[in-house]
């Protein structure tokens, strides 16, 4: 008793507060960081003559807290990036703004997070700089970001975490509340490497990105990473890219000047218990989702997917695309299906027949909200095999017995909640999200050859989708 006395009041001798005003040298009075200590920046722009490198050690009971008071600026105007957390422990990086200066805004990242664990970024933005935004490097757990404003990258990702061979990873990880837009040089929104596991992307707005908006890969047998409640726009590779195992539901990707999902298998061969359930997906330049490689494997899930591409290819699958454990069921579809045989017993209803763009409120006005009486209403397979959420994209709670396909779930005439626009998505009308509704079971399924088919009403040749809305 008396060693954890002892210990606490040493942890409070070490803490200190420091109140920092533009023009104080940051790197020297940051430099050593104890556990309790709290930096406090008064409003203004601190010009950042190199990287600023932070390490600490806080605990639990005494953070290491860094935050501004007002509008804080931290402009780099040389080195590798803004700020650089390094080797810590129970950091709280909060109101802070990061960005590289003129002269540096080719060579600069921004906020570098490397070999930490319990740190909390909130209520940050990062950009312009000219590589990736928010960095995650070396080996990272239990990281917690949320209201992060994240653009204007020359030639680099959003977020990007991992090192490419799974050598170095970010595990057990939440990103709640980003918004991420305006990623320059064929780069990614949002992009986990291999061996990164347990990390959830939710509740997020993705758009003008020149890569990927949302790439997942191998989660190397661990914990499935998920993907939640996300809307995703004019996108130039495609919407989400998901190559390991992944939960992917609730999200809305729309206008895209290219697919709308590729899902496969990768080259590590991990792609096992990938489930892709109630996203919406419209718009799209190519494919509405395409499945490559997913036969070999357990657990791999496509259901209750909306999927609006009239005048285009929605849904396909290469030719080991699916076998016969995989369940495909209830995704109500318009537009061409390629690669599914008329053969397939996973599930009575594979695709449903759609109503496209008359399915929801106002396409050109981005509300993919059901209309009463819309093909996807009561649609969905209720099974527990097909991962029923409990809440929709706005948070509404879902229907077990009867719900909806597709992102949301129609409560009455009219979106009851966030309306799509650029800026964070507004979470007040429903709170947060709750744990699975269980269901039922699933049937044995068996596959073969398949033949492309028009399902919905592709073959009225809509030339709606074309007429594309830009914001």
């Amino acid at each position: 008793m008396l060693w954890i006395l002892a210990h606490i009041l040493a942890e409070t001798a070490l803490a200190a507060s420091v109140q920092l005003s533009p023009g104080d040298d940051v790197a020297s009075l940051t430099a050593s960081l104890q556990p309790g200590d709290e930096v406090v920046f008064a409003a203004g722009t601190y010009t950042l003559p190199d990287t600023l490198q932070w390490s600490g050690l806080g605990t639990a009971s005494a953070p290491i807290v860094l935050r501004g008071d007002g509008e804080v600026i931290l402009e780099s105007q040389a080195g590798w990036a803004v700020a650089y957390l390094t080797a810590s422990t129970f950091v709280e990086i909060r109101n802070l703004t990061f960005r590289a200066a003129t002269g540096n805004s080719e060579r600069s990242s921004g906020l570098v997070v490397d070999d930490a664990s319990d740190v909390v970024l909130e209520d940050i933005e990062v950009g312009p700089v000219g590589g990736t935004a928010l960095y995650l490097s070396g080996n990272n757990a239990r990281i917690t970001v949320s209201r992060a404003h994240l653009h204007d990258t020359m030639d680099g990702n959003g977020v990007y975490a991992g090192c490419g061979d799974a050598s170095c990873w970010t595990e057990a990880s939440a990103f709640t509340n980003l918004w991420i837009h305006d990623i320059g040089g064929d780069s990614n929104g949002f992009e986990l490497d291999p061996g990164c596991q347990g990390v959830t992307l939710a509740d997020s707005v993705l758009y003008r990105i020149t890569g990927w908006g949302v790439a997942t890969d191998s989660a190397e047998y661990g914990d499935g990473n998920v993907v939640e409640g996300n809307a995703i726009w004019e996108t130039t590779a495609g919407g989400v890219y998901s190559r390991g195992t992944t939960l992917i539901r609730n999200n809305l990707v729309f206008n895209s000047a290219g697919i709308g999902m590729r899902l496969s298998d990768g080259d590590r061969g991990t792609a096992q218990d990938t489930v892709v359930t109630f996203n919406t997906v419209a718009d799209t330049l190519d494919d509405a989702v395409e499945i490559h490689d997913w036969a070999g494997y357990t657990g791999m899930v496509f259901a209750n997917n909306v999927l609006a591409n009239p005048t285009g290819r929605a849904l396909s699958f290469n030719e080991a695309g699916y076998d016969d454990t995989t369940l495909i069921s209830h995704n109500v579809v318009t537009g061409l299906v390629d690669g599914l045989a008329d053969t397939y017993v996973g599930a009575p209803d594979p695709v449903l027949g759609g109503a496209g763009y008359f399915d929801f409120t106002d396409v050109e006005a981005w509300d993919f909200y059901p209309v009463a009486g819309a093909s996807v209403v009561d649609a969905a397979d209720p099974a527990a095999a097909t991962y029923v959420p409990a809440t929709d994209f706005n948070g509404a709670p879902r229907d077990g017995a009867a719900p909806d396909a597709g992102a949301y779930e129609w409560d009455g005439a009219g979106n009851p909640g966030w309306a799509l626009q650029e800026g964070f998505k507004d979470l007040d009308a429903y709170g947060a999200r709750a744990d699975d509704v269980q269901g039922g079971c699933c049937k044995d399924k068996e596959t073969g050859g398949g033949e492309a088919a028009l399902i919905g009403l592709a073959g009225l040749g809509w030339g709606l989708r074309r007429g594309r809305r830009r914001r």
